[in-house]
């Protein structure tokens, strides 16, 4: 199941990138606002992560243009941010995003949320119709807890895991 990942800082990117491969999902990488909207049309993703200070324009430009077209509406947007801005989760929400995690990002939540909305009950018509099945025997929770562990091993063990 692709999921995008929209972030301009390259630690961000690899440390869901891992966390989403651990989770099972394949993770599509964009650095800018611009990208991440060209992906989406493109690419279909079965939810999209998104910060919201990136070039290119910003998250909160990129989710309402997501949210203006026929073919990115249905696709659940998740913001994530730094921002300092106090009114920013409330604004996200009010134009359409599933949810809002300040960072740094608990990536547990994080991945839990992720799989409601593309698997769960919150998840929507288009998205169950363009994502593979999801496993009902498998929790969110149960998910992220496995992702975590599989990071967590392979940054204790190292490359060649020794």
């Amino acid at each position: 199941m692709k999921i995008v990942i929209a972030d301009d800082d390259p630690e961000i990117l690899g440390m869901l990138s891992k966390a989403l491969w651990a989770a099972g999902y394949e993770p599509l990488l964009a650095s800018d606002a611009m990208h991440v909207i060209v992906c989406a049309q493109k690419q279909k993703p079965a939810a999209i992560l998104l910060d919201i200070n990136m070039p290119a324009g910003s998250g909160m430009g990129a989710l309402k243009l997501l949210k203006m077209s026929r073919k990115t509406r249905p696709i659940p947007v998740i913001v994530m941010s730094a921002t300092a801005d106090a009114a920013a989760p409330a604004q996200a929400l009010e134009m359409g995003a599933a949810a809002f995690f300040a960072k740094p990002v608990d990536v547990v939540a994080l991945l839990m949320k992720l799989q409601e909305v593309v698997c769960g009950a919150a998840a929507t018509p288009a998205v169950k119709e363009t994502a593979k099945p999801c496993d009902p025997a498998t929790t969110g929770r149960e998910l992220a807890l496995a992702a975590v562990w599989e990071i967590s091993r392979a940054t204790v063990a190292g490359p060649e895991g020794t």
